[in-house]
C-alpha cells in the first residue's frame, strides 16, 4: 500500500534581484511523474534546488531532490530515490531559510510501509531523519507547514490500520531539530483539508470535511491534547499563516460568492476582509479563487483570481481572466490589481481554457515579487508553467516552462 501523496499535473522567475529561496515542484509530461525545483539565495547567484523524476511508470521512476549553480551549473544531489517504492518529494524551506525539510518513503519488505521526514541544515549540510509511525503517509494541502518562528514543522497523515483497513486522517507536529514527533490530532469523522500553523506557533488551524455530516464542516484549531475549537462553520480552504501575531488568512465558499476572513485561533471570530460576489445567467460573472499568500510582513495578503464571464449558459460558453490582487489584511481594505492577464473566449466546456489558472502564490522574502503557477494552453505539454510577478511594475514573465506543480519561496 502506497500512502506518499504524489503531485500531478493540475492540467485544469532568474530575476537578477532574487534574494531567498524559492522552491518548485516541476512535473515531466509522463504519467506519475514530477521535479521540485528551488532557488537558494545567499548570493548573487542563488543555487536552484530541484527534484528531478524520470520514467513513466511507477516501476521505474527514478527520483532526485539536487540544487544548480546559477553561475556554474554545478549540481550537488541531496536525496534520491528510485522504483516504486521510493520517494523524495514535498519539500519546503523553513521561514528563516536555515532549513530544507522533505518527506520520503520507502517499502521495507514486509508488510509495512515506511515514510520518513527529513530536514536539513543548509549552512552544515547535517540532516536529521525522523521516522514516521508504520502505515503512515504525508498527505494533504500544504503538505509540510512550517512555524513562523522555524522551529517547528507540521503535517498530515494517513494512518492505516491493517486489521481494521481503515485509515485516520491526523495532524502531527515535529522540531526542526528533528526531535518530539507529536500527534496533535487525530479523527475517523472527518477529512482534514487545508491546514497551516498559528502566526505565534502555538496551534494549528485546519478546515475539516464531515464524513458523516456536513453540519461539522469549518475552520478549526488544535493545540495537542485538546479538543478542537470550531473558528467558522462552513466550506473553507487555503488555511494560510500570517507572520507576527497569532492569526490566519483563509477563505469559504457558498453559492453566492467566496470571502476572506481573517480569525485568531482558538476563538470563533471570523473577519471578513474581502466577499467576491458571483452573479448568474447570461453576462453573469463568477470569481474562481485560485490561492492566496499572506506576505512575509504579514500585513498584506496576494490573491489569485480567474473571473469568468458567460457568455451563453446553453452552451457553456463564457470569457475568462486571470487577475492577482493584493489587499491588506484588514476588514474593508480595498484591494489593488497587481496584474491583469489577457482575456480568453472559451466554449464547448465548463472547466476553464486552462492557459489562465494561477495557483501557490508565494512572495519574495522583501515582498516586492509575487511567484506564481500558471496553466499552459492545450496545444502545449499539459501542466503548470513558473511565473515571476514584480509588484510595483506589474511586470511578469515566465521563469520555468511547464510542467510545473507547487512552489515554496
Amino acid at each position: 500500500m502506497r500512502l506518499l501523496k504524489k503531485f500531478t499535473n493540475l492540467g485544469m522567475q532568474g530575476s537578477a534581484h532574487i534574494i531567498a529561496p524559492l522552491v518548485v515542484v516541476m512535473g515531466i509530461a509522463v504519467v506519475g511523474t514530477y521535479v521540485l525545483v528551488a532557488s537558494h539565495a545567499d548570493a548573487a547567484t542563488p543555487p536552484i534546488e530541484f527534484l528531478t523524476t524520470a520514467g513513466s511508470t511507477d516501476t521505474n521512476l527514478k527520483e532526485a531532490i539536487k540544487t544548480i549553480d546559477l553561475s556554474t551549473n554545478a549540481l550537488k544531489t541531496y536525496a534520491s530515490a528510485s522504483g516504486s517504492q521510493n520517494t523524495v518529494s514535498d519539500a519546503a524551506y523553513s521561514p528563516d531559510h536555515k532549513y530544507l525539510a522533505w518527506s520520503g518513503g520507502g517499502y521495507n519488505g514486509t508488510s509495512t510501509d515506511h515514510e520518513y521526514i527529513y530536514i536539513q541544515t543548509l549552512a552544515t549540510g547535517a540532516k536529521k531523519t525522523v521516522a514516521l509511525p508504520a502505515n503512515s503517509g504525508i498527505y494533504g494541502d500544504s503538505v509540510l507547514s512550517w512555524a513562523p518562528q522555524s522551529n517547528k514543522l507540521a503535517f498530515t497523515t494517513n494512518d492505516y490500520n491493517p486489521t481494521t483497513q481503515q485509515t485516520t486522517p491526523s495532524i502531527r507536529t515535529v522540531n526542526a531539530d528533528g526531535t518530539a514527533l507529536t500527534k496533535v490530532y487525530s479523527t475517523t469523522a472527518a477529512t482534514i483539508g487545508s491546514f497551516a500553523q498559528s502566526g505565534d506557533g502555538k496551534s494549528v488551524v485546519y478546515t475539516s470535511f464531515g464524513t458523516k455530516s456536513s453540519t461539522t464542516d469549518g475552520l478549526y484549531s488544535v493545540t495537542a491534547g485538546a479538543t478542537p475549537v470550531r473558528i467558522k462553520l462552513g466550506s473553507c480552504d487555503k488555511v494560510r499563516t500570517v507572520k507576527g501575531g497569532s492569526s490566519v488568512v483563509y477563505q469559504c465558499t457558498t453559492a453566492t460568492g467566496t470571502t476572506f476572513y481573517s480569525s485568531t485561533p482558538g476563538s470563533a471570530n471570523a473577519k471578513a476582509l474581502y466577499t467576491f460576489t458571483n452573479t448568474t445567467g447570461a453576462g453573469g460573472v463568477s470569481y474562481d479563487v485560485q490561492d492566496l499568500a499572506p506576505s512575509p510582513t504579514g500585513t498584506t495578503v496576494g490573491m489569485s483570481v480567474l473571473k469568468r464571464v458567460t457568455a451563453s449558459q446553453a452552451n457553456c460558453t463564457y470569457t475568462e481572466q486571470l487577475f492577482i490582487f493584493t489587499m491588506p489584511i484588514a476588514a474593508n481594505a480595498a484591494r489593488t490589481t497587481a496584474y491583469t492577464g489577457p482575456k480568453s473566449a472559451v466554449g464547448g466546456g465548463c472547466y476553464g481554457g486552462g492557459s489562465f489558472d494561477a495557483y501557490s502564490l508565494q512572495w519574495s522574502p522583501d515582498s516586492s515579487s509575487l511567484a506564481y503557477l500558471k496553466g499552459t494552453p492545450f496545444n502545449q505539454p499539459a501542466g503548470l508553467s513558473l511565473n515571476l510577478l514584480t509588484i510595483k511594475t506589474g511586470a511578469s514573465r515566465q521563469l520555468v516552462a511547464a510542467p510545473v506543480a507547487s512552489i515554496s519561496w
